[in-house]
């Protein structure tokens, strides 16, 4: 998870697979997950023709953030959810 802070805090985005090498992690989002509940603001957009999804740390609250909306692609975005739900 360090590494994934480490790249993730220099303030430019970062792919899933530019995390994946970092942390050797397979499932590399869910360490995003993990830094959110201790308290960082993870912004995440997605890019591309391929819908790939990119990340960065752009504040730190102090408390879980999981439950909160965090960027236009955020499953509790409800422009986000009507894109899958209809």
């Amino acid at each position: 998870m360090r590494a994934i802070y480490d790249l993730l805090s220099d303030g430019d985005w970062h792919t899933r697979d530019e995390l994946e090498s970092v942390s050797n992690a397979k499932q590399p989002t869910a360490r995003v997950s993990e830094l959110r509940k201790r308290g960082y603001v993870i912004d995440c957009v997605r890019q591309g023709e391929d819908g790939s999804t990119m990340y960065k740390i752009t504040d730190y609250l102090g408390y879980d953030t999981t439950k909160e909306k965090h960027c236009r692609c955020c499953r509790y975005n409800q422009d986000f959810v009507e894109s899958y739900t209809g």
